[in-house]
């Protein structure tokens, strides 16, 4: 329920200005309180049995209205009638999308109440099965316009890029031609920095740090969806197109809208699309949230640990069923609970050789999946360090100076490019600045 200490006029949709227009117009003659639900919400989905209709919440529309050219190419049917795989191996129902110019497109109003600490819906959550054909792949296409659904006057907030990677402005994962995917993506302005992160088939892929608006600042900014109370004209989001007309030919079986950012576990989870839409009731699951050093990682400093922060799922997972192994050899880690429901594993490998490739495995027993082993198995490879003689040892023990010798080493490890660097490489430390040099 959100309450405000003015009555707002209700701008025409046709005027032509953007959300960040808009938003700085209100936001400075708006004072609202929203008190938002503490649990994440199913605001919308829609399952398109034969038409636009919502099987929670508000009915799709097309931007350019009834008897248009996006209703006109847009077709309902089934994966058999349309040629396509079937979802998870079973015949479902699917709308086929049409390739919008940016005068057409669909119109979805997500119903999600503003929070986050802002007027609008800072904090929120898409979850979409979605499959683009071969002819399909490998071109841009937007799939959320935010920031302007009024006259589709900017490009795109979320999108797939032409190396079919999701993100806002960036790539992340693969979304493979004629293969059914799982869509999800979480959106947290709140926190800081703000953030976007991607999920496809129950797993993450990336993350991304969105800019913050220079006018509007952090909360309620380009990434934000206008909220349930329409007090800026309207509650809308635009589905498959944006100013630049980024869109192709695609085939969608569920979506749905979340009032929060959906967390690891839950996502895992929804995991894979199937037949008959998005479940509405999901048991959450342990899930590993983050781990490093980063898969694949070819310049690891010496001594950087070992750390995997896993989220409990509906049940928390036993210390005792926790195992890390490194280059085949089982350790024994640290285990912390830095808050409810997460667990901070760390090991501390000490010197590992210098230039040499290691691989770890982690994994752990379930008893929110029916006490399923999940595991995880990464390498990476340390820096090529050099260690000096005896007499050095003080210094080998000193931060700056194993950066200035990694600097190097990564320096002559890479391939020149003009214009060579001119200036060395200088490290601040607490007592004094050193500049590194070859030896």
């Amino acid at each position: 329920m959100c309450s405000s200490d003015l009555t707002v006029e209700i701008i025409n949709t046709s005027t032509k200005m953007n959300m960040t227009t808009l938003k700085t117009l209100v936001a400075t003659s708006l004072s609202l309180v929203c008190l938002a639900s503490l649990r994440a919400e199913i605001t919308g989905q829609w399952d398109f049995e034969s038409d636009l209709s919502a099987t929670v919440g508000n009915d799709l529309e097309y931007f350019d209205d009834v008897d248009g050219p996006t209703e006109q190419e847009t077709k309902f049917g089934t994966t058999a009638t349309f040629g396509v795989p079937g979802i998870d191996g079973a015949v479902a129902s699917v709308m086929k999308t049409a390739k919008n110019s940016s005068s057409m497109g669909y119109l979805i109003r997500p119903d999600l109440p503003g929070n986050g600490g802002g007027v609008l819906a800072n904090q929120w959550s898409l979850v979409m099965d979605l499959l683009y054909p071969v002819e399909s792949s490998g071109k841009a296409r937007a799939i959320l316009q935010i920031d302007d659904p009024f006259t589709n006057g900017n490009g795109a907030e979320l999108s797939i890029n032409a190396n079919n990677g999701v993100g806002a402005l960036e790539g992340h994962g693969v979304i493979e031609p004629n293969t059914w995917h799982r869509l999800v993506v979480t959106v947290d302005q709140a926190i800081e920095p703000p953030i976007m992160k991607v999920y496809i088939d129950g797993k993450i892929v990336g993350k991304e740090i969105l800019p913050v608006d220079p006018v509007l600042g952090q909360v309620d900014g380009r990434w934000a969806i206008l909220d349930q109370t329409s007090a800026y004209g309207d509650d809308s989001v635009l589905l498959f197109t944006d100013d630049g007309g980024r869109s192709e030919i695609g085939y969608v079986a569920s979506i749905q809208f979340h009032d929060q950012v959906l967390s690891v576990g839950y996502v895992a989870g929804l995991a894979g699309p199937i037949a008959g839409g998005i479940q509405t009731d999901v048991q959450v699951i342990a899930a590993i949230e983050s781990f490093s050093p980063a898969p694949g990682d070819p310049m690891v400093f010496p001594e950087s640990p070992i750390e995997i922060v896993l989220a409990d799922g509906d049940q928390p997972v036993p210390e005792e069923s926790i195992k890390l192994i490194l280059n085949g050899e089982p350790v024994i880690p640290d285990i912390q609970t830095p808050s409810k429901g997460k667990k901070q594993i760390t090991y501390d490998p000490g010197l590992l050789e210098p230039g040499v490739e290691n691989t770890v495995e982690f994994r752990f027993s379930d008893p929110s999946n029916n006490n399923q082993v999940s595991s995880i198995v990464w390498s990476f490879t340390m820096a090529p360090y050099h260690l000096r003689s005896e007499e050095h040892t003080s210094e080998l023990q000193s931060q700056a100076y194993l950066v200035c010798r990694l600097l190097l080493e990564k320096k002559k490890n890479t391939p020149p490019t003009p214009p060579p660097p001119t200036t060395p490489h200088t490290i601040t430390t607490d007592h004094n600045s050193q500049t590194c040099h070859n030896h």
